[in-house]
């Protein structure tokens, strides 16, 4: 997370709580965001290891696909770098899963798409590909039925 998070966090302490006269009340709140964001690093970095295990790509693969080092995937996923959310984007995209299971911390609630996860070992970089694009066909393609049937929701 941005230090605009921490300075509009600390901001609006102050203003919802006027702890502002202390210097350790703010020095809690920082390391309690700075806790926050380490174990939610870490969850996130679990989570695409997870899936990543689970269908069979190496560490290279999904890096490649994501135009990173096969380096950075690693920190990402031992949690010492936070992960961009392009990359978590392309990462989503690849594995076929929605960004949002990266950040659930109660891994039985993963538990069903790890499941429908499949392997992909004996699937070549470019067969890889052309499933990812047709994968964003598909979620496209039913995310404008949604709205044919349910309307433009704000």
């Amino acid at each position: 997370m941005g230090m605009l998070f921490f300075v509009l966090l600390i901001f609006q302490t102050k203003l919802t709580c006027n702890c502002y006269k202390t210097r350790d009340t703010i020095e809690n709140i920082l390391l309690f965001v700075t806790n926050t964001t380490k174990k939610m690093e870490n969850t996130i970095g679990t989570n695409i290891k997870l899936f990543r295990e689970k269908v069979g790509l190496t560490q290279s693969d999904l890096a490649d696909y994501c135009g990173i080092k096969r380096e950075i995937l690693s920190y990402y996923e031992n949690g010492k770098r936070e992960v961009s959310l392009l990359h978590l984007d392309k990462i989503a995209e690849f594995l076929n899963v929605d960004m949002d299971l990266f950040f659930e911390e109660n891994p039985v609630e993963i538990k069903t798409d790890l499941a429908l996860s499949f392997r992909a070992n004996e699937i070549s970089p470019s067969d890889r590909n052309q499933i990812v694009y047709f994968k964003k066909i598909v979620k496209n393609f039913l995310k404008m039925k949604n709205i044919e049937i349910n309307g433009i929701q704000a």
